[in-house]
């Protein structure tokens, strides 16, 4: 029994010291609970999930999938808890945003946690309504956990901005952060144009 003991507490030291980084993880479809390649929503939810089983504070998907030991991999990023916080957000102060809107999702938890000194906000796409009105489940990130950057369109794989491109959109910000050394990024879903940069893309990378 001792032993026994002795290794389950030596297994979660050890999964306590692999999340204190943020890591790029390929992860077998069975342990995402089998969400389908095409449930954007659901693999948020499970990634999130799956990351809170072991012992970070947030996963997100980016979206590449592909086979690895004969088996689908969905790749996520893990993100430690020490740079997230999470909060139940009212609908009320996300614009009551469309719930199955992705990029809108997003674009307004992104605006809530600058507006609330915060440098990211990413949902995870559980809502609920215990009686007083619905609120979005939402990963918030500290000052300091990530790096904000406007990345130029030229830059970028060609992006779809329509939410049919969605998984495109986050595909292009993770293989652009992958090129410059960072573990992984998330876009904001919010786009601009200037005279000097032309069309540019919100994007948020991970602080490893």
């Amino acid at each position: 029994m001792k032993i026994l003991l002795f290794i389950s507490a030596l297994f979660l030291s050890c999964l306590s010291a692999i999340a204190q980084e943020t890591v790029w993880r390929d992860v077998p479809v069975n342990e995402l609970n089998g969400v389908d390649i095409n449930d954007l929503q659901g693999r948020m939810r499970e990634s999130m999930a799956y990351a809170n089983r072991y012992g970070f504070g947030a996963g997100v998907p980016t979206f590449e999938n592909g086979e690895k030991n004969g088996q689908i991999v969905y790749g996520t990023i893990l993100i430690p808890k020490r740079y997230v916080e999470f909060k139940d957000i009212p609908q009320s102060e996300l614009g009551n945003v469309d719930l199955n809107n992705f990029q809108e999702r997003v674009r307004q938890s992104m605006t809530w946690a600058g507006n609330h000194g915060y440098a990211a906000g990413i949902p995870t796409f559980h809502h609920a309504n215990h009686g007083s009105g619905m609120v979005c489940g939402t990963m918030l990130f500290k000052a300091g956990s990530v790096t904000f950057r406007d990345v130029k369109e030229s830059n970028m794989e060609k992006i779809n901005q329509n939410e049919a491109g969605t998984a495109g959109w986050v595909r292009s910000v993770a293989r652009y952060a992958g090129q410059m050394g960072w573990v992984g990024a998330f876009p904001t879903f919010h786009q601009a144009t200037y005279s000097d940069k032309g069309q540019v893309y919100g994007v948020v990378f991970f602080k490893k």
